[in-house]
């Protein structure tokens, strides 16, 4: 393979990708990526229930209980250019009649997710045993 295939991500992108629970509601970040010695991914160790820093605790969820929000493959930009007429520079624009340009972009997507979400509430969160790793 002489490079990444698509919907193949990068592990080392996951570490502090920020988690939200189903009411979008910021609970933490991923601290590590855990996998068995056959490097399948058992599990996500995430930081929950501290405020900067402080009364943080890690706890390990299940690969399977995440929900991975890749970013969108465009972006769109609008700048006002009072010199340009209504008809578009290119097929990538579009411009109204009081000067605004719109443009459309297309760009990759990253290869890894914007976000994680679970299903579990701050609470239950709070509630989770903590994890620790064996030395």
């Amino acid at each position: 393979m002489s490079q990444a295939e698509s919907g193949k991500w990068r592990t080392f992108k996951l570490k502090g990708l920020n988690v939200y629970n189903a009411d979008n509601e910021h609970i933490g970040d991923i601290r590590e990526v855990l996998q068995d010695r056959g490097g399948k991914i058992e599990a996500v160790v995430i930081g929950v229930g501290g405020f900067l820093g402080l009364g943080e605790h890690d706890i390990a969820l299940p690969y399977d209980e995440f929900q991975w929000v890749e970013q969108g493959s465009s972006t769109t930009a609008s700048t006002t250019d009072t010199n340009r007429t209504t008809t578009p520079a290119n097929p990538n624009e579009s411009v109204s009649t009081t000067g605004t340009v719109t443009r459309t972009t297309n760009v990759p997507g990253p290869s890894y997710p914007e976000r994680a979400v679970i299903k579990l509430t701050k609470e239950e969160l709070k509630a989770a045993p903590p994890f620790k790793f064996s030395d």
